[in-house]
């Protein structure tokens, strides 16, 4: 018989390390119930990729790929829409997945950058604009 701590063991557990300074010493492997944890560079918590590092950092190519993919399944089933209606179900149905969760993630510049280029880029698709001019 499974116990909880078995049944939610190490293979569905991650670890990641977040450090201030370098780090000087070996650390031991993690393990639970017995078995190791495995280490990696990023974790999916609730739809959002933690990122190791010095400091606590989000990753947004996921973010990216889901709204592109969104986009995408909406271009998809739009023959014979007008500019204004693909670009009213895009709206309706895309931004949600680019902007979950990110009022509380603390995003660098950069990355905030990388994520209004995705909204730019679907504009200049319905419009066929390359340049982002109007």
């Amino acid at each position: 018989m499974r116990t909880a701590g078995t049944l939610l063991g190490a293979e569905l557990s991650h670890g990641i390390r977040y450090w201030l300074a370098p780090c000087k010493f070996v650390i031991s492997p993690m393990s639970l119930a017995g078995q190791e944890i495995k280490r990696c560079d990023q974790v999916k918590y609730l739809g959002i990729y933690l990122a190791r590092g010095r400091t606590l950092k989000f990753d947004v190519n996921p973010l990216e790929r889901s709204f592109y993919a969104a986009c995408n399944s909406v271009f998809s089933h739009s023959d014979g829409l007008s500019e204004i209606v693909l670009l009213n179900l895009q709206e309706s149905y895309s931004p949600s997945v680019l902007m979950y969760a990110s009022p509380a993630l603390a995003l660098q510049s950069k990355q905030i950058n990388e994520l209004n280029a995705c909204w730019n880029n679907v504009i200049s698709r319905i419009f066929g604009t390359v340049d982002g001019n109007l």
